[in-house]
């Protein structure tokens, strides 16, 4: 696909979007929320996959 998906929330949801984009074949997921600290775990547990 290569389409571009912002996910607003980076809680369980937000991160579960994230994976699902992902699979679907998003070529940019961006997520943003007001945790910083998850935000930073999202991104460091996602390099992993």
């Amino acid at each position: 696909m290569g389409c571009s998906v912002l996910v607003l929330g980076a809680g369980p949801i937000g991160l579960v979007s994230l994976l699902t984009a992902k699979a679907m074949g998003a070529s940019r997921v961006c997520v943003t929320g007001k945790c910083y600290i998850l935000l930073a775990l999202h991104f460091i547990n996602y390099q992993e996959i």
